[in-house]
């Protein structure tokens, strides 16, 4: 589809999505005498602001988290991160119960992530309250983990 229609069916501004096709943003395009050829269901990398040079974990969380609310594309390479941080990332993520697994990802239209209901309202908040929120569960997590274990009776 050429970037009219695109814009169309996705409700995107179409300077949005020229910008991204300028920048190698849109995932499987095909060009044909100068003129893009997007697949149906491309989605856009998801955009990492140029000052975050050296993402961290917790950067990576909300970035996931924000990308798969807002339906564009994202992964390991997006991120700048190798794959097994990533799937680290992934995991901590669906075991919060902000993300969930729902298939193979293909590189081009799915990345086989989506966020949870409760993952999308999150994601509706500042970066910074996310960050805080994750960092809060994520001790809680490990605290509730540790206090079960000494909980444990001895065998």
């Amino acid at each position: 589809m050429n970037v009219a229609e695109y814009c169309r069916r996705y409700r995107k501004d179409k300077r949005v999505v020229e910008k991204a096709l300028k920048k190698n943003r849109v995932r499987g395009v095909v060009y044909t005498n100068g003129i893009a050829d997007i697949p149906e269901d491309a989605k856009i990398d998801y955009y990492i602001p140029k000052r975050k040079t050296n993402i961290t974990v917790q950067d990576a969380r909300v970035y996931l988290l924000k990308a798969l609310a807002s339906f564009h594309y994202i992964d390991a390479f997006v991120l700048g991160l190798s794959e097994r941080d990533f799937q680290d990332v992934v995991n901590t993520m669906v075991a919060l119960g902000l993300v969930e697994r729902i298939g193979e990802p293909d590189g081009v239209t799915t990345t086989g992530l989506r966020a949870t209901l409760s993952g999308e309202r999150y994601a509706e908040m500042s970066n910074r309250e996310l960050a805080k929120f994750l960092v809060e569960s994520i001790s809680s997590g490990i605290t509730q983990g540790a206090l079960s274990f000494l909980m444990m009776p001895a065998s």
